[in-house]
């Protein structure tokens, strides 16, 4: 009962994925890290 609890959140966070790109919209990205930041370490910097 636990995992299929578990599953039903998890299975409405991955529809939710589109919200989780909305929250930190490309603009979002790119305004954390600048263009010299997003060419050097983009990954390793968030």
């Amino acid at each position: 009962m636990l995992i299929s609890e578990v599953s039903t959140p998890v299975a409405h966070l991955t529809p939710h994925t589109s919200h989780t790109p909305h929250t930190p919209h490309t603009s979002h990205t790119s305004h954390t890290p600048p263009t010299p930041l997003s060419p050097t370490p983009p990954c390793p910097v968030y």
